[in-house]
């Protein structure tokens, strides 16, 4: 996968960080606080595309393992800060309940809090790119 050099720098400073490639086309980062698989799967990516009537270029899901500070949340939010900051990629970001609760497109990031579909906030704000909330809306 593209890019995979980029995410291990991300990563490093992690207890029991590592990067799983699984085939060509998916990677999975892993730690002791949160797991996000990356996926470039032209097949998954071409119905999910449709969907949502955008070119994808990755698809992400994450797992949010616990703690009672926050630090994995916010550490989860600086490894796809960094994510996002690779240009030109189109970009969908999954809860681990396949709710959509980011999309990047057109340099745009629009984060959607209400798909959680609880009192909680996620930390977007650890976030150094820009972003706005709206819906996101598959079609």
């Amino acid at each position: 996968m593209k890019n995979k050099s980029f995410l291990l720098n991300s990563i490093k400073h992690f207890s029991g960080s590592k990067v799983i490639e699984n085939g060509e086309n998916i990677l999975e980062i892993v730690c002791d606080l949160f797991q996000i698989t990356i996926s470039n799967n032209n097949k998954l990516i071409k119905f999910t595309s449709e969907d949502y009537k955008l070119p994808l270029s990755y698809l992400l899901w994450f797992e949010v393992y616990y703690s009672e500070d926050g630090s994995s949340e916010k550490g989860m939010m600086k490894v796809i800060d960094d994510f996002l900051k690779i240009p030109n990629s189109k970009a969908l970001l999954f809860s681990n309940g396949d709710k959509p609760i980011l999309i990047k497109k057109c340099e745009k990031i629009v984060v959607d809090q209400h798909r959680l579909g609880t009192s909680y906030s996620f930390p977007f704000e650890e976030m150094s790119v820009e972003y706005e909330s709206d819906f996101i809306n598959q079609i």
